[in-house]
């Protein structure tokens, strides 16, 4: 109920009923004026309403886009970051030219870590640990007590072995093949990755303006002038 309503059936009601009758016509009036005043400010708050409610959940959702493309540009802005950090460990560029040799010897020392390290100086062990239980047989043979003594512990060591589901490696020309197997495996696996990262230098000097056919050709060509030892 409006203020102006309300001052109007306060005067209204403070009249003597007589004069209620006569004036009541003209109060109808008047209040009729105010009710239909009334509804039409209603009628015009509602689309004001309905557009401030959809300004709201659209700001809402504005909000939650950027939050979104924040979050992506972000994203994009490490992955870049993390790229450019790994070409920066595998090429160091020196006016123009790129000089990456001892990178690759490191990173070839990474791949053959001490993992691959430890299983090559094992078998090598083990080659070792073979011979000498072969010439351990020889002296045996020949009547060294000493010789057939270390025989003896080396036979029990072996037996405790297998029992224990481990296997015993005694076999010189298996341990010798073996070697030479993992050797020829690290030396392809050197070719390979040298061969990647000659492509990688080729790309970089593409990437900073280079002809290919001028880098692919300025790279191997200096490969071979300069191989490694």
């Amino acid at each position: 109920m409006s203020q102006r309503f309300r001052s109007y059936y306060a005067d209204f009601m403070t009249l003597l009923p007589e004069d209620r009758n006569k004036s009541s016509k003209q109060y109808d009036t008047e209040i009729q004026e105010i009710f239909s005043k009334q509804r039409a400010e209603n009628h015009l708050s509602r689309p004001e309403k309905s557009q401030a409610f959809y300004d709201a959940q659209q700001a809402k959702q504005n909000a939650k886009n950027e939050e979104r493309r924040n979050l992506v540009m972000k994203s994009k802005m490490e992955s870049k970051a993390k790229r450019q950090n790994q070409q920066e460990e595998n090429v160091t560029m020196d006016f123009g030219v790129v000089d990456t040799d001892t990178l690759r010897q490191e990173k070839i020392n990474k791949i053959f870590n001490d993992q691959s390290k430890s299983k090559l100086s094992k078998t090598k062990d083990e080659l070792n640990k073979a011979k000498d239980i072969q010439s351990m047989k020889t002296k045996a043979e020949d009547g060294d007590l000493s010789a057939l003594k270390k025989l003896k512990e080396f036979e029990t060591e072996a037996a405790l072995q297998r029992i224990q589901g481990q296997k015993v490696h005694d076999d010189v020309s298996r341990l010798q093949k073996s070697i030479k197997n993992q050797e020829q495996m690290k030396k392809k696996r050197t070719k390979e990755y040298d061969h990647k990262q000659q492509i990688k230098e080729v790309q970089t000097l593409v990437a900073a303006g280079t002809k290919y056919q001028d880098a692919k050709k300025s790279i191997f060509s200096d490969k071979k002038q300069h191989p490694k030892k």
